[in-house]
């Protein structure tokens, strides 16, 4: 080992060997994965009321469609909150 990788060790830190994650790595790499319950039904909210919309089934009123302005800031809620 070196001077300053002795030194490293000394104070607490530890050097990590390549190829090899730590549980604490491959469990937040596990959690960001895949989409969420959450995001899942957000998205299938969206499609449901794209179909409404394009179908033309509810209009309450003739110059907006409240549906797809309502689907619209839905999934775009993610976007909106990061900005």
């Amino acid at each position: 080992m070196s001077p300053s990788s002795q030194s490293r060790d000394r104070a607490g830190l530890t050097e990590e060997i390549p190829g090899r994650e730590t549980s604490d790595r491959r469990a937040h790499e596990a959690s960001e994965s895949g989409p969420h319950t959450a995001e899942l039904v957000r998205i299938a909210l969206v499609a449901i009321a794209v179909g409404i919309t394009w179908l033309r089934l509810w209009e309450p009123f003739p110059r907006v469609d409240v549906i797809a302005v309502l689907a619209t800031l839905t999934g775009g809620y993610p976007i909106y909150r990061e900005a």
